[in-house]
């Protein structure tokens, strides 16, 4: 299923991408909808591409994030056994 990851850090206004927020984009669109990984200091959310929209405009409106800074959207269909 495509997704889009989240990724705002320290050079995008310092937002930390804590377990807090995806907690919070769960309770808000369901169980699933944020996935949150990091490696090192690097931290993301993985949302379904089908509610990212709604996941950045709550993020704004009910979280205080006010810039979106990257977006990644990948193609993971050419990985060994990809499916979708």
């Amino acid at each position: 299923m495509p997704r889009a990851i989240l990724q705002p850090g320290s050079g995008c206004g310092g937002y930390p991408l804590s377990i807090e927020h995806a907690s919070a984009i769960d309770a808000k669109f369901g169980a699933g909808s944020a996935t949150p990984t990091a490696f090192r200091d690097n931290e993301r959310i993985t949302v379904p591409v089908e509610k990212i929209y709604g996941v950045l405009a709550f993020l704004q409106t009910h979280r205080g994030f006010d810039m979106l800074c990257d977006l990644a959207g990948i193609d993971y269909l050419g990985y060994p056994d990809a499916t979708d």
